[in-house]
């Protein structure tokens, strides 16, 4: 009797089946920032009222689920966007400050970064110019000021203090002053003024060559 050796396909595997629970790309910490960019862009155009989930989780290309496991509601992803937006700001400021001397040189080098920031990613100032204008017409908590930004003042008013160039008392002006600055900036672009102009002009108002007698 012949005897068929032929050995029978193996049945194809079985998919496991997805456990319910987190949307497939929550694993990733690239999706995290991508949702987190996707977030400025949006809230920058729209703010915060005329923003949804949808348009968050569309720009990302995630679904809406993995949205809301990273940060919850649009409201913390708006005080996380503020948060990173701020963070970003001054990490750049820092770098354009490193090994400057000199309090003007200092203010020169944040307002020509800002500059740069606002010609390459104007969403990061719009997003910041929104939420402090926004915490207060919708009710929103107020956000806290990250820690980065009275790191860096502080240190540039305390140089500013201990090379002479300012007087201890006036550590809390030079804060208000470069704030002011940075904001009028920002302001100034949104309002689609030449921004370039007014950083030179800042720049010399500040050196003393703008005003003469």
């Amino acid at each position: 009797m012949n005897v068929d050796r032929t050995r029978s396909a193996a049945p194809p595997a079985r998919r496991t089946a997805r456990k319910a629970g987190r949307p497939r790309e929550t694993d990733s910490a690239a999706t995290r920032a991508r949702i987190l960019r996707a977030a400025i862009q949006c809230l920058s155009r729209h703010g915060l009222q005329r923003t949804t989930l949808n348009d968050i989780a569309h720009e990302a290309d995630v679904a809406q689920g993995t949205l809301t496991f990273h940060f919850g509601g649009k409201s913390e992803l708006y005080a996380a966007a503020f948060e990173w937006s701020v963070n970003e700001l001054y990490a750049r400021y820092s770098q354009a400050t490193a090994g400057v001397s000199g309090v003007r040189a200092k203010v020169e080098a944040v307002l020509r970064a800002s500059l740069e920031i606002e010609a390459n990613e104007p969403e990061i100032f719009n997003v910041l110019l929104r939420t402090y204008v926004e915490q207060r017409e919708y009710g929103i908590g107020v956000i806290p000021v990250p820690l980065p930004v009275h790191s860096f003042l502080d240190t540039l008013t305390r140089e500013a203090v201990e090379d002479g160039e300012i007087g201890a008392d006036d550590g809390e002006m030079l804060i208000s002053v470069v704030r002011c600055l940075m904001t009028g900036l920002s302001m100034a672009a949104l309002a689609e003024q030449d921004i370039g102009i007014l950083t030179d002009g800042l720049v010399r108002l500040i050196n003393g060559t703008l005003l003469r007698g």
